[in-house]
């Protein structure tokens, strides 16, 4: 993140109820029932969401989603609201999400990146899938570590990167 935005402020580490890590080339996260994928909530000037948007290709590559990232540790609604405002905080039993968290953007590929793109059904470069582990020791996420590990392993034999 400090690559592409150096202005950005860490807020918080958590997890995305029911969506998953997985790879079309590039990274995604893919709704997956009684899944959470670890994630990291970052504050960052408008200025340079502009720059993140074109890098990423937003609407031809990726979208823009809205989700609730549970924090972990646990945080209870007044430190979510200390943290982020009342306004970015989602407070379980006002809708079916029975979870509270808060709420922020993530970038999820379209369906022509996943599909049409280049590179869509190549597996992931080990470089890159060695930064984005790297990211998760970093920040002292458990879950889709083996995960992570068992698809570098893969690339590295040359083999078809596991399910």
């Amino acid at each position: 993140m400090r690559e592409r935005c150096p202005s950005a402020r860490f807020i918080t580490k958590g997890y995305l109820n029911d969506m998953a890590l997985c790879f079309h080339y590039y990274a995604n996260i893919i709704k997956a029932h009684d899944y959470n994928t670890p994630a990291v909530l970052w504050d960052i000037p408008e200025n340079e969401v502009v720059e993140l948007d074109r890098f990423e290709g937003v609407d031809k590559h990726y979208i823009k989603e809205e989700y609730t990232l549970i924090p972990e540790p646990e945080l209870n609604e007044e430190e979510m609201v200390a943290l982020v405002g009342a306004d970015n905080v989602h407070i379980a039993g006002n809708d079916w999400y029975s979870t509270s968290g808060i709420i922020g953007i993530a970038y999820i590929m379209t369906d022509w990146k996943k599909t049409e793109s280049k590179d869509h059904d190549k597996p992931p470069r080990i470089d890159y899938v060695k930064h984005i582990l790297t990211g998760y020791k970093e920040q002292e996420f458990d879950k889709n570590i083996q995960y992570l590990q068992d698809l570098l392993d893969a690339l590295y034999r040359g083999e078809d990167p596991p399910e």
